[in-house]
């Protein structure tokens, strides 16, 4: 793997080269489409249990994952997506020398570019609309049924990759920005819009929340370096010498 960055952390270009197996992980799922949750899902629910269509413990469950949904999107939300980065380090912690537990958890903080003025000069519908196109680039690119994709909130969108390294994470984040590219010039209601994302590693001692600030930074970085790009928070950049990271001016 071969990464070259600029002096501001941006990725300016890697190698694609990654894993045939990974590939092949990401096509178990087709999230072609996400149907966001109706307002009324609660009363349904509630419905099917007092008429007996499911048990209590089924409601629970269900009940569970529409207090963990953004209702705009179908993804989890803020507090859904940090239970399952909590699960994921839970699991990392555990032993993460058994080769069947992660080796690696990487976290994308990704925030549209553009949105405020879709939204502003054609209606909070487009603009809306323009965070599901968001929602749907991301949930497109980390397809695997171990990653998670949330709103953070606005048009921002935070994905976990349990067992993903730099490498790996970079390819869901450069599949994620041409996934909003190519709407984008093909809708004429989304021009301009792009995403700037950043990509952070978990570390020993790290919380869920720490991982995410880590991420959110770079991404930062990514929104100053020009936007519709990638940027790597700096705790992140590797350290091996097979992952070869070149600094251009």
């Amino acid at each position: 793997m071969s990464i070259v960055i600029d002096q501001r952390g941006i990725v300016k270009s890697f190698d694609m080269r990654y894993p045939e197996t990974y590939r092949e992980m990401e096509d178990r799922l087709n999230n072609e489409t996400i149907t966001p949750g109706e307002p009324d899902a609660l009363d349904t629910l509630l419905t099917d249990l007092q008429s007996g269509k499911i048990t209590k413990d089924e409601c629970k469950r269900q009940l569970r994952l529409l207090i963990n949904k953004d209702f705009l999107t179908g993804l989890l939300n803020k507090e859904g997506i940090r239970e399952a980065l909590s699960r994921a380090i839970k699991v990392y912690q555990r032993d993460k020398h058994q080769q069947s537990l992660p080796k690696f958890i990487a976290v994308l903080f990704a925030d549209g570019d553009g949105v405020k003025k879709i939204n502003d000069g054609q209606g909070h519908k487009t603009g809306d609309e323009a965070i599901r196109v968001l929602a749907r680039a991301a949930s497109n690119a980390a397809s695997r049924p171990e990653d998670s994709t949330g709103r953070e909130g606005g048009d921002e969108i935070v994905i976990v990759l349990p067992d993903t390294d730099l490498p790996g994470a970079l390819v869901v984040a450069e599949d994620l920005r041409q996934n909003v590219m190519q709407v984008s010039q093909n809708d004429p209601r989304f021009t301009g819009l792009s995403v700037s994302i950043g990509v952070a590693l978990y570390s020993k001692g790290m919380t869920a929340d720490e991982l995410i600030k880590n991420a959110d930074e770079a991404m930062y970085l990514a929104k100053r370096g020009g936007r519709n790009s990638i940027a790597i928070h700096p705790a992140s950049l590797p350290q091996e010498t097979s992952v070869k990271v070149t600094a251009v001016v």
